[in-house]
């Protein structure tokens, strides 16, 4: 049981949600941040926030689960909102709107 400190009730029911922080490269040194939101991320990834928690294992957390190991070196398509700040600074976060293993889409 969690307490709102907004509305200052019990509350019994938790949904877990996740966010993904992907840094993304192609074949040069040019690397970008992309934020996704578990929305986004599961029709791609098929698993919900407890079930990559339960990929994690309890006695090293600092492992990558290996739903999210198994992006590395994948080629993905994302569709992105750019913002005013993102093309101020090279070193800001893109928020993704979806993204695509689909080999025919990328190509």
């Amino acid at each position: 049981m969690f307490d709102c400190l907004q509305c200052n009730r019990n509350v019994t029911e938790v949904l877990a949600k996740f966010k993904l922080v992907l840094l993304v490269t192609d074949d040069s040194t040019e690397e970008a941040k992309f934020l996704i939101f578990d929305n986004i991320a599961y029709p791609f990834l098929n698993k919900t926030a407890d079930e990559l928690a339960e990929e994690v294992a309890e006695d090293d957390d600092s492992v990558l689960p290996r739903t999210l190991n198994d992006l590395i070196g994948k080629t993905l398509l994302f569709k992105m909102g750019v913002t005013s700040k993102n093309l101020k600074s090279r070193k800001s976060t893109f928020i993704v709107d979806k993204v695509t293993d689909d080999e025919a889409i990328i190509e």
